[in-house]
Parts: structure tokens; C-alpha cells; sequence
């Protein structure tokens, strides 16, 4: 979520793990939010962006999604869509099938949906107490390592 220069993330515990805290202390971060900031262009603000877009999303894919092939159709959320799949295998898109086309899913390791295009959303920060501020221009995966030693 992004509301003017500051996003936040809820990462999942594999992704805490990830980063390097115990298994046994994921516990304590649990459903928290990291909170970044940043105006430069090397910012992990700046970087995270295109998550908070579909559009942006998309571009910023679009050199990866080359050699596509039609896979199956399916149903998402009772939508019909139009598996689009890397032809080397792996990373998927999934279209719905309408005359306005729009990206319902990215599936590769990971599954990302969107739904609900043109509804009208109310963003409000995540309460104080469960989020983890990180100054953006100095955030990196390492960081956040650093900052968790020791957990």
C-alpha cells in the first residue's frame, strides 16, 4: 500500500525468514508492517512502487513477459481468464476474457491477484503499534537483516 511517499509491505513469515530472523522468533513479527520512505530514485520506496499499480506492475514486467504462449482458460473469481505462460515454463499471466481485458493474476513462484478494478478504495496507514519504520533511501534486504540480529 502507498499513500504519497511512504509504502508498506506485510510480509509473510517465509519472506521474515528470508530476511533472516529465526524461525522461532518470527512470532513477534508476525502480521507487523514494514514502512518505508523516500523521495530518491534508488529508495526501496521508489523501487516497491510498481507493486502498489497493476499498470505499473505490468510495465515494469513487460520486458520479462516475452515468448508467451495461450495456455488454458480458468475460472477467477468467477471470472473467465486466459492463461498467457512463458514458453521456457515458469511465470504465468492470467486475462480475463471480456472486451475490456484486465490482468487477474501473476503466478511464478508466488501468486499475485488483483481484483476489483475501478472500485473505489480508502487507504489509511496501518495502526502505529504494528509497523516497523525504515528510512526508504537506506533500506535494502542486508539492512533489514542487520536490523533483526539478534532477535
Amino acid at each position: 500500500m502507498a499513500i504519497g511517499k511512504t509504502v508498506w509491505i506485510q510480509p509473510n513469515d517465509k519472506f521474515w525468514k528470508y530476511l533472516g530472523i529465526p524461525a522461532s522468533r518470527v512470532s513477534l513479527v508476525h502480521g507487523l508492517w514494514l514502512e518505508f520512505t523516500g523521495t530518491g530514485s534508488n529508495s526501496l520506496c521508489s523501487a516497491i512502487a510498481p507493486l502498489c499499480s497493476a499498470n505499473k506492475l505490468v510495465s515494469a514486467l513487460a520486458p520479462q513477459l516475452t515468448g508467451l504462449v495461450k495456455g488454458k482458460t480458468i475460472k477467477i473469481a468467477g471470472h473467465p481468464a486466459l492463461q498467457l505462460r512463458n514458453s521456457s515454463g515458469g511465470e504465468s499471466i492470467y486475462v480475463s476474457i471480456s472486451s475490456k481485458p484486465e490482468m487477474l493474476r501473476i503466478s511464478d513462484n508466488g501468486t499475485i491477484s488483483f481484483s476489483k478494478y475501478g472500485a473505489s478504495v480508502a487507504l489509511t496507514p496501518p495502526p502505529a503499534g504494528e509497523v516497523i519504520t525504515l528510512p526508504g533511501a537506506s533500506s535494502s534486504a542486508h539492512s533489514l537483516q542487520h536490523l533483526f540480529q539478534g532477535m
